[in-house]
């Protein structure tokens, strides 16, 4: 986030192109790009996969530990400021983005930004993510055992412990899991200890490099349980639901805009309450009616195309 701003420039002026439009992630430094790149009146678009605004930090971070930790959100808000348009992959980022610029602004005492907040609202609009659902879908596979997937990354805001401790309610009827995801240097012990506590009931455990691999993976699992306390789309879990799992996921977040209320829950009184319904009825076979694939690429191409022209065309 430091460094990419002087790099993406100094490539883009090496290379001496003009370009119609330029479209970058929340991750560049938008006002010092735009001051050092050589076209100053190419139009900019930011797509917002994440904020570090609304992003919750970790209490081993160092930079909120050294008190450094609203810098990184002032690039965000600057650099929407200074983008010709923001899009954001869901609609709850959109509003939590916007709707916590007022407070988290207030910390600088040197300026009224309310008009600015306003500006960023006006140019602001949801462009989903895009993914690669083409693969059939197998819905009406059941496991005689229900396979219980996780496939999130092995960090605290996605809230493995309570994920684990769900497991450990319902240790008394039979089922499987599978834990996927990425973990990255350190992680937290609750999945040693969740490895070895319920290591007669595992299936798959641990990262996996091959795409073809890991859908085939996704595509044996009969639910998928999300507890984080951040996802600003969730990518993970359409790709789940695209190939057959049950979702129960938390009434927050992105979530609410991906699946019908039956597959969410309030609570972790209710995840356990559902989860224990689910696998006690599961020789019942319930067909899932949730469908993602408006999510696809073949979807949601003409939909960029769409934003991106009508963008063009207001700036023209």
């Amino acid at each position: 986030m430091h460094g990419a701003a002087v790099q993406l420039s100094e490539k883009l002026n090496d290379l001496g192109k003009r370009y119609d439009l330029l479209l970058v992630s929340d991750y560049l430094d938008v006002a010092t790009f735009k001051s050092l790149y050589f076209d100053q009146n190419v139009p900019i678009a930011i797509y917002f996969h994440e904020n570090q605004i609304s992003y919750p930090w970790s209490k081993r971070d160092d930079d909120l530990r050294l008190v450094r930790d609203n810098h990184y959100g002032w690039v965000n808000f600057t650099s929407a400021l200074i983008s010709d348009w923001c899009f954001f992959n869901s609609r709850y980022h959109m509003n939590s983005f916007l709707g916590l610029l007022p407070n988290f602004l207030s910390q600088f005492p040197d300026g009224n930004f309310s008009r600015s907040i306003e500006s960023i609202e006006k140019k602001s609009e949801v462009l989903y993510l895009g993914l690669d659902l083409k693969n059939s879908n197998p819905i009406g596979k059941l496991n005689e055992e229900p396979v219980i997937l996780w496939n999130h990354r092995w960090e605290y805001d996605k809230n493995p412990e309570e994920f684990f401790n769900a497991l450990e309610s319902i240790n008394d009827l039979d089922w499987k899991v599978m834990v996927l995801g990425e973990s990255f240097g350190e992680y937290p012990a609750v999945f040693d200890q969740a490895r070895d506590k319920f290591r007669d009931r595992i299936v798959q455990w641990g990262f996996v490099e091959s795409k073809e691999e890991y859908q085939q993976l996704l595509s044996t699992c009969d639910i998928v349980i999300s507890t984080a306390i951040q996802e600003f789309f969730g990518g993970s879990v359409v790709e789940a639901i695209h190939f057959g799992a049950h979702p129960l996921l938390p009434n927050r977040l992105s979530y609410p805009e991906h699946v019908k209320r039956d597959h969410l829950y309030a609570d972790y009184d209710q995840l356990k309450q559902k989860l224990r319904n689910l696998i006690l009825l599961w020789d019942e076979k319930n067909e899932l009616e949730t469908s993602v694939f408006h999510y696809d690429w073949s979807v949601q191409i003409p939909i960029y195309n769409l934003a991106f022209t009508k963008l063009l065309n207001q700036l023209a």
